[in-house]
């Protein structure tokens, strides 16, 4: 949206999660556990080549000279907002709803048309089949969907747990 490009254009996983520790910095163990995911822990813990590593401790970018933004409010706005949605611990992260209100988002804004949902959408960690065995069915980052098309899959199976949700 800002860049109207991929932000950590990577390679690979790895080579991805590589540029983001250059410019964001090395995550503290705590953000590496907030993120719940053993592939991604275990990415970070040894697979970063030592010159990222290094990098990313000592000397990381920062999000300001990366981004390149204009020294304009819209400017400052842009980079308060990635900055808030670019934590590597998920709670830390803005909500989506305080992500709309945000000064960048505002002009985008159209509250009397926008309907706001007052409840909560979990997904279920796991689903009773009719046969009574339980079949653990979440949506797990660590498994790839498919490589054609990984957002259209991602986005169908998320629809799909959610209605399986009573109501």
């Amino acid at each position: 949206m800002i860049l109207a490009k991929p932000l950590f254009q990577g390679k690979n996983t790895l080579n991805q999660l590589e540029l983001m520790a250059e410019v964001l910095k090395m995550p503290t163990e705590e953000e590496k556990v907030a993120l719940n995911s053993p592939f991604i822990k275990e990415m970070i813990g040894s697979g970063f080549k030592e010159d990222v590593v290094k990098k990313a401790t000592e000397d990381p970018i920062g999000l300001k000279k990366y981004l390149n933004l204009p020294d304009t409010e819209d400017g400052e706005n842009a980079l308060d907002l990635m900055e808030s949605m670019l934590k590597y611990d998920p709670r830390a992260r803005i909500t989506a709803y305080a992500g709309l209100s945000h000064p960048y988002c505002v002009q985008f804004q159209d509250k009397d048309t926008e309907i706001e949902y007052e409840g909560q959408i979990t997904i279920p960690e796991t689903t009773t089949i009719s046969d009574g065995k339980v079949m653990v069915r979440k949506l797990d980052d660590c498994v790839k969907l498919t490589t054609k098309n990984p957002v259209g899959d991602y986005r169908e199976r998320l629809y799909e747990l959610i209605n399986e949700q009573p109501s």
